[in-house]
């Protein structure tokens, strides 16, 4: 299922930068929040009559596509010529795992003490304010409709993308997979492991800017590797963990590894 989510997130991420150049991107945050709203409620409905665990798995990527055509939106719209990009793109890092780290901690408390349907319910009405929230928006001043020539990437650049690939591979088993390797093999509860990401995007606000002052001082390259040695530390120490314990020591390591990952080449 997170493989088809994944890959349904990628059309999204194309549709949505096309949809962005051709209405603008207050127009595409609209149709993706309001998208997001609607897909919370149908989550609900299903979860709450119990419909076939198969038709879950198959409804959820959809839902999915829908959802993330907003995000080339919201990028679009602090790419203002006229603003500070590097300053307003670490903000928008901080403020969505400042949301990452909110959102496990309220969905592990709802999903322990409530019904899954309540959690689902609880996210189309946090969509719907978004929504109301988006219709504030200014347009970005610019538009991005006229066609400009194409540049074809040189090979370093081609070098890198297949880099961030791979260390995005990395990172997606630091998520689900953590989550259910917790859940069954440790047998930790749906509220504890919430804060345990709850935590993780905690520690990503607070490094955010530590974490840009150091890229400036040692470079790309030197941080990308420092990352994929803490990533390769975090599976050993994951390997070794018995309790919560050491999964919240354990999800620090993988936290700090992904930091100095996602900086360095987004920047």
């Amino acid at each position: 299922m997170y493989l088809m989510q994944g890959i349904v997130t990628l059309f999204s991420q194309i549709a949505g930068g096309i949809l962005s150049d051709r209405f603008g991107p207050k127009s595409t945050l609209l149709f993706g929040n309001s998208s997001s709203t609607a897909s919370a409620i149908i989550m609900a409905f299903a979860i709450f009559y119990k419909i076939p665990p198969i038709e879950i798995i198959l409804l959820y990527p959809a839902l999915s596509l829908l959802r993330g055509l907003s995000i080339p939106g919201q990028s679009a719209l602090l790419a203002d010529e006229t603003t500070n990009k590097i300053t307003n793109f670490s903000m928008l890092a901080m403020a969505s795992n400042l949301g990452f780290a909110l959102g496990p901690a309220v969905g592990g408390f709802l999903s322990a003490c409530a019904r899954y349907a309540l959690l689902f319910a609880f996210n189309a009405v946090a969509g719907f304010i978004t929504l109301l929230l988006s219709l504030l928006l200014k347009e970005a001043s610019y538009h991005l409709a006229v066609e400009k020539p194409s540049v074809r990437p040189n090979s370093s650049v081609f070098a890198f993308v297949i880099l961030v690939f791979l260390g995005y591979i990395v990172i997606g088993q630091d998520i689900q997979p953590f989550a259910v390797y917790a859940g069954d093999t440790l047998h930790v509860g749906d509220a504890l492991i919430g804060y345990m990401f709850s935590f993780s995007g905690l520690l990503i606000v607070l490094l955010q800017l530590p974490t840009m002052e150091l890229l400036r001082r040692l470079g790309t390259y030197k941080i990308v590797t420092l990352s994929s040695i803490l990533a390769i530390l975090s599976f050993i120490m994951l390997y070794l963990t018995v309790d919560s314990i050491g999964l919240f020591l354990d999800l620090a390591v993988m936290t700090l590894a992904e930091i100095l990952f996602v900086v360095p080449t987004q920047v």
